[in-house]
């Protein structure tokens, strides 16, 4: 695959950072977004300069 320039934009809400009783599965997700968003970024840099430390 060859290297190009992009970008990701998701979008969640506050609910990731605030938990509200009777939003278990609304939080979880809004949580999830962000999670999935920094665990995809971190892959892609490593993947992209492998030559750069950790």
């Amino acid at each position: 695959m060859r290297a190009s320039r992009g970008s990701v934009i998701n979008v969640s809400s506050v609910a990731g950072r605030q938990a509200r009783l009777g939003s278990v599965v609304y939080n979880a997700s809004k949580r999830t977004v962000g999670a999935f968003t920094e665990s995809l970024r971190q892959l892609v840099t490593a993947v992209v300069t492998p030559d750069r430390p950790s």
